[in-house]
C-alpha cells in the first residue's frame, strides 16, 4: 500500500470501529496497518465491508479474519507444507534406505532436506525413526519444517523491506565514466 492507501485503510478502520460502537486508539490502529499493509488496499477495504456487511460480526474484525477473507486458509494451506515435507522424510525413509541419499533428497524436496540436515542428516534420520514413535518424529519435522519456512519467509521480507533504502543508496552513487 502506498501512503494514501495507508490514510485511506485508517480512516476505514476508524469509521468500522465506530460502527461497531468502539473507539481504537493509535496503537491499536498502528497494528491493524502494519497486519494488513502486504494486501492490496482494494480488497482489504471489500474485505471489511462485506464483514461489516455479515449478521454474524458483532465487533471490528481483527486483522486475521481481514487476511482470511482474502486470502482464504492462507495460513492452513502453508502448515500443509510441513506436513508435507514430514510426510516425505518418513515415506523416503523406507522407500530409499539410508544408502540411497541422493534419490531420497529429490523425493523429500528442499524443505524437507532442510529438516534432514537440521536433524543431523540422512544416515541418523534413518536410524531416528522406530515403530514407536513415528508420531511424535513426525511432529517434530513439520514443527521444523514450519519453522525454518516462516524463518525463510522473515528473511525474504526483511530484503524486500530494505529494497528502497538499497535503491536510495544506488541512486546517490555518481556513475562511472568509462572511455
Amino acid at each position: 500500500m502506498n501512503e494514501q492507501e495507508v490514510k485511506a485503510l485508517k480512516r476505514t478502520l476508524v469509521i468500522a470501529a465506530a460502527y461497531y460502537g468502539t473507539k481504537i486508539d493509535n496503537d491499536v490502529l498502528a497494528l491493524y496497518v502494519e497486519d494488513l499493509i502486504d494486501l492490496p488496499f482494494d480488497k482489504v477495504n471489500k474485505a471489511i465491508n462485506e464483514l461489516r456487511r455479515s449478521p454474524k460480526q458483532t465487533r471490528l474484525p481483527l486483522p486475521a479474519m481481514i487476511r482470511n477473507r482474502i486470502t482464504p486458509y492462507a495460513e492452513e494451506n502453508a502448515d500443509d507444507e510441513g506436513r508435507i515435507a514430514a510426510a516425505n522424510i518418513l515415506a523416503a525413509i523406507s522407500k530409499f534406505g539410508h544408502t540411497n541419499k541422493a534419490e531420497a533428497r529429490e523425493y523429500i524436496g528442499e524443505l524437507g532436506w532442510r529438516v534432514v540436515e537440521s536433524f543431523g542428516g540422512w544416515a541418523v534420520t534413518c536410524e531416528s525413526v522406530r515403530f514407536n514413535n513415528k508420531e511424535i518424529v513426525m511432529a517434530q519435522y513439520r514443527d521444523q519444517a514450519n519453522t525454518l519456512r516462516r524463518s525463510a519467509q522473515r528473511m525474504v521480507n526483511d530484503q524486500i523491506e530494505r529494497v528502497p533504502e538499497r535503491q536510495k543508496q544506488i541512486g546517490e552513487t555518481k556513475p562511472c565514466n568509462n572511455p
